[in-house]
C-alpha cells in the first residue's frame, strides 16, 4: 500500500546561506497553522524539518511546540551549517556539510539535535541543507539516534554548485550507505527520497547532461526561467507545489503509483513558501493562498488514491523491513 508524506524544510524567512544571521526573521513560521489545518482535513501528518535558527527563536518555538503537542505532526532536523554553532573562523559562513572539518561537522549535528531535543523531544528524522548529505553524516546520524533521512533527490545532480550527485539514486526507500549515500548500504538510516520523476527531451542522456541541466532553476527571473525550462534537455518533475500546478501534482502521483503501488509519495517544500514576501516564489497573499490550495489538492488526491499518511520517521519504520541494502 502506498504512503503519503509531507516533508517541510522549516527555515527563517531569509535562507541561511544568503543572509547575515543578525537579519534573520521567522515570520513565516506562524503560517504553519494554515498548513496544519489543511493537513488535518485529510489526515496528513507533516514532518517539520527544523533548522537551529528556528528552534531557538522564541516565537517560532512556541508555534512548533503547540503543533507537536497535538501529535498530528513530527518535528525533525534540518541542518543549515551557517546558522548552527560552532561558527567557523572564516570570512563567509560555510554552507556545505561535506566541506566542514570532521570535528566541526559532528558538533553542528550534535548542537542541532540538542536544541530540538530540549524543545520538542529528540528528533529521529533529518534532511541536509541543500540536500548535501555525505557518508560521514550518515554515521553521525546513527550515533545521534536518527532513523530516517530525506536528503536524496533522485534524477537530480547538484554537481554544478559543487553538491552531491543524486541523479542515479533509487526512487524507493533504501538503507543509506556510509560511504556513498546515493547507493544502498548497511546503515540503520532509512532514506525516503523526495518524489521526483525524470523528463528527458530530444533523446539526450548521459551524466554530463544531468550535471548541467537537472538542477532546479526556478528562482531565476521569470522570463529567463521560462526560456530555460523550454530548452533544457532534462527536466525532473518534483512532487513540490512550488514547481507544479495542482493538476500536474495529481498526475505525477498517479504516474508513480501506476509503476509502484507501494510507493512512498514524498512531497516537499519550504516553510517560507507558505507566507507572502518571505521567499522568491510567494510574494503576495494571493500567491500564498494559491500555494496552499495546491497543497490541499495534493492531500486530497493522495487520500483519494488510498495512500496512508505518515510522518517521515513513520515511513522509515514502514519501509525498513523491505528497504534494499548494499
Amino acid at each position: 500500500m502506498a504512503t503519503f508524506l509531507i516533508t517541510i524544510d522549516v527555515e527563517p524567512d531569509s535562507p541561511a546561506w544568503s543572509a547575515k544571521l543578525s537579519e534573520f526573521h521567522c515570520r513565516n513560521i506562524a503560517f504553519l497553522d494554515r498548513l496544519q489545518e489543511v493537513c488535518d482535513r485529510y489526515g496528513a501528518r507533516p514532518t517539520y524539518l527544523t533548522t537551529y535558527g528556528v528552534a531557538i527563536d522564541t516565537g517560532a518555538e512556541k508555534v512548533l511546540a503547540r503543533l507537536a503537542a497535538t501529535g498530528r505532526c513530527e518535528i525533525g532536523a534540518h541542518l543549515h551549517p551557517a546558522d548552527t554553532p560552532p561558527k567557523l573562523d572564516r570570512p563567509h559562513p560555510e554552507t556545505s556539510i561535506p566541506d566542514l572539518p570532521p570535528d566541526v561537522k559532528a558538533e553542528k549535528f550534535a548542537n542541532l539535535h540538542r536544541a530540538l531535543a530540549e524543545h520538542f523531544g529528540a528528533p529521529t528524522a533529518f534532511r541536509a541543507g541543500r540536500y548535501r548529505l555525505d557518508g560521514d553524516s550518515v554515521g553521525i546520524l546513527e550515533r545521534l539516534g536518527f532513523t530516517a533521512d530525506s536528503s536524496v533527490t533522485p534524477h537530480v545532480s547538484w554537481r554544478l554548485e559543487k553538491g552531491p550527485d543524486w541523479a542515479r539514486a533509487p526512487e524507493r526507500p533504501y538503507r543509506l550507505s556510509r560511504t556513498d549515500p546515493a547507493r544502498p548500504g548497511d546503515s540503520s538510516i532509512i532514506e525516503v527520497p523526495v518524489t521526483i520523476r525524470e523528463r528527458r527531451r530530444f533523446g539526450i542522456g548521459g551524466r554530463r547532461i544531468s550535471d548541467l541541466f537537472s538542477m532546479p532553476f526556478r528562482s531565476l527571473p521569470g522570463p529567463v526561467s521560462r526560456a530555460f525550462e523550454w530548452v533544457r534537455p532534462v527536466r525532473p518533475d518534483w512532487l513540490r507545489p512550488t514547481y507544479l500546478d495542482a493538476g500536474a501534482l495529481a498526475a505525477l502521483m498517479d504516474e508513480v503509483l501506476a509503476d509502484d503501488p507501494d510507493a512512498a509519495l514524498n512531497m516537499m517544500f519550504h516553510s517560507n513558501e507558505l507566507a507572502p514576501g518571505t521567499s522568491p516564489f510567494v510574494r503576495t497573499e494571493e500567491e500564498a493562498r494559491a500555494f496552499l490550495a495546491r497543497v490541499e489538492v495534493a492531500c486530497a488526491h493522495a487520500a483519494k488514491r488510498g495512500a496512508v499518511p505518515l510522518t517521515l520517521s513513520e515511513a522509515a519504520a514502514r519501509y525498513a523491513p523491505t528497504a534494499p541494502a548494499g
